[in-house]
Parts: structure tokens; sequence; C-alpha cells
């Protein structure tokens, strides 16, 4: 889910957000985007943030309360898996250098790091 921050909260209460709601919302003409519910209460969910206050029609989706719910759980794993990633990478370019995706194999060195994970958490 959206960290709530203070920016997204205004900006989600404002009469700009409204108008582009109304928008999406009338363009869906009352059914869900990811599943195809007709006549469900929906919501526009934000299919990226990167532009949040110019959003293109691209980054917007509509959809049914239980299709909301899972985008915000799969976009919270992506970031996840996003963060996880980059402590792998941060990790082996300390180790192999800057380019170390160029002669080793991720999930080889992916191993490698939770190896060195488990063995410093040995050592508490």
């Amino acid at each position: 889910m959206k960290d709530l921050s203070p920016e997204y909260l205004t900006y989600i209460k404002s009469e700009r957000w409204q108008q582009k709601r109304c928008w999406a919302l009338s363009l869906a003409n009352t059914i869900c985007q990811e599943c195809g519910m007709r006549d469900a209460p929906l919501e526009v969910h934000h299919l990226t943030y990167e532009r949040l206050g110019n959003e293109r029609p691209t980054d917007l989706v509509v959809v049914c309360r239980e299709c909301h719910k899972k985008l915000d759980a799969e976009r919270k794993e992506k970031a996840a898996d996003e963060g996880w990633e980059a402590r792998v990478d941060g990790w082996a370019t300390k180790v192999y250098g800057e380019g170390w995706e160029d002669y080793h194999d991720y999930r080889d060195v992916e191993e490698e790091f939770e190896n060195w994970l488990e063995g410093r958490d040995e050592d508490c």
C-alpha cells in the first residue's frame, strides 16, 4: 500500500484528483478493469506514483475493492523484491566490483549473499 505521506493525502483530497478520478471512473463504464466485475463499487488505483499530480491515463486503473487490495499487495511484494535485489547488488558490487553481473550469475551471487548474511547472524 502507498505510504500515506502528507503530500499524497493532500493530493487525494484535492479537486484536481477528484476530477481525474471521476474521468477515470467514467471511462471504465462501471466495470472493473482488472476482473471485469460489473456494477461493483469501484476505486481508482495508481499503477505508479512517479507522476503523482500529473498522472497520465496509463498511470491509473479502475478496479473493484478486491482487485485494489490485490494490486496493492503485488506492489508491496514488488517493492520488497526490489529492495532485496538492491541489497544483493550493493553487496556484490563491494565484493566483485562494478559490472559484476557481466561475469557472475545472479543466482550464484544471491546464494553467496544469503550465506554471508547467515554467517553474519551467527556471529551475533
